[in-house]
């Protein structure tokens, strides 16, 4: 397989030190099938979530490896979902569509998903899609020196893509690894590298890049 490369203008926004890693919502209640909205819909749409555990595995990879380098700041976001803590609009739509509450503060689907912040990592609790929309994380970043955001997590097209857009939109440069993010797969779409890609379009075609992981552990290893 040929190896992926960045425009050497790009790969010089990944220095470690102005960098952070945003894991999101990397948690029971959206990876475990047991949980509430994996049997949700996995019965409502035939959903399943081989390829999220695939890319929740390399999420796993890449932490660890990222962590032997001097990166500014790793933030862990988990949301709490149920109709009674969303805004009006979204609540609403909840109700109309029969969403279970997926996820509750220190209750059901709360624990995370495969993964573990340490000591120094910086943990964010949100009540939306957006990790940035009332929470400190700008701040936290700004006051890292952040300059550059690689974003992970699930699901992809929900609240990866909300929060990488808001990054891009505040100046970051943004950086969502198509390896490490997945939607639920659903009969005959498989969450692919170039399918998230496609799915993400925007962030991969205006607002940010999309490379493998492993071309940034390679820019960051080299």
């Amino acid at each position: 397989m040929q190896k992926e490369e960045l425009d050497p203008r790009v790969a010089k926004t990944l220095k470690p030190e102005e960098t952070a890693i945003i894991v999101v919502d990397v948690m029971d209640g959206y990876g475990s099938p047991e949980a509430p909205l994996p049997k949700y819909l996995n019965e409502q749409f035939d959903a399943t979530f081989t390829d999220l555990d695939k890319a929740v595995d390399k999420i796993v990879y890449f932490l660890g490896t990222a962590r032997k380098h001097p990166i500014a700041t790793t933030v862990f976001v988990r949301m709490v979902e149920r109709p009674d803590t969303m805004p009006e609009n979204l609540r609403l739509k909840m109700e109309i569509d029969k969403v279970p509450p997926v996820v509750e503060k220190d209750g059901e689907g709360w624990g995370y998903y495969k993964v573990q912040p340490q000591e120094d990592d910086h943990e964010i609790v949100k009540y939306s899609y957006d990790s940035f929309l009332g929470t400190d994380l700008d701040t936290h970043l700004k006051a890292h020196g952040v300059k550059t955001v690689v974003v992970m997590g699930g699901y992809a097209s929900v609240c990866v893509e909300t929060t990488a857009r808001t990054a891009a939109q505040l100046g970051y440069n943004t950086f969502v690894p198509a390896d490490l993010t997945a939607d639920p797969t659903l009969p005959n779409h498989p969450q692919t590298p170039g399918a998230v890609r496609e799915k993400l379009s925007t962030i991969n075609e205006v607002m940010g890049y999309m490379p493998l992981s492993s071309t940034i552990l390679d820019i960051w290893n080299n």
